[in-house]
């Protein structure tokens, strides 16, 4: 809902950072990225040497993320590096390569940031 039903206003950006999403969470988003990064650590996947369900889960979280605040995971290189390597897996490579882009009328609806943002998600798999 974040990026495909809410107009980007800074207001509810900031609200968003500040208290979570949805009915609000109630959790801080960026000390959340934090924790993921830490919870990473030096790990190739959040499970150990092969990708599991959560990290497909955390990649979609991750890449939203990035689209409503781009570079918000720019401080963490453990997660970027993370995201890089889950974007370079067989078949969520062909995928990015083919899903509807951001700053198009193929995702979300008018107003929202997925339809006017100008900075469009990383490539995570060009990393």
């Amino acid at each position: 809902p974040m990026v495909n039903l809410w107009e980007p206003t800074d207001e509810r950006i900031a609200e968003f950072l500040k208290s979570g999403a949805g009915s609000g969470s109630g959790y801080a988003v960026v000390p959340r990225v934090a924790a993921l990064s830490d919870k990473l650590g030096e790990k190739q996947f959040f499970g150990g040497v092969k990708p599991k369900y959560p990290d497909f889960n955390v990649f979609h979280y991750l890449d939203n993320l990035d689209t409503l605040v781009p570079g918000i995971v720019d401080d963490f290189p453990n997660l970027v590096e993370w995201m890089c390597r889950v974007a370079d897996l067989p078949g969520v490579k062909e995928y990015l390569s083919t899903r509807p882009q951001i700053g198009t009328t193929e995702l979300g609806k008018p107003g929202t940031k997925i339809q006017s943002s100008n900075s469009p998600p990383k490539k995570w798999g060009s990393c």
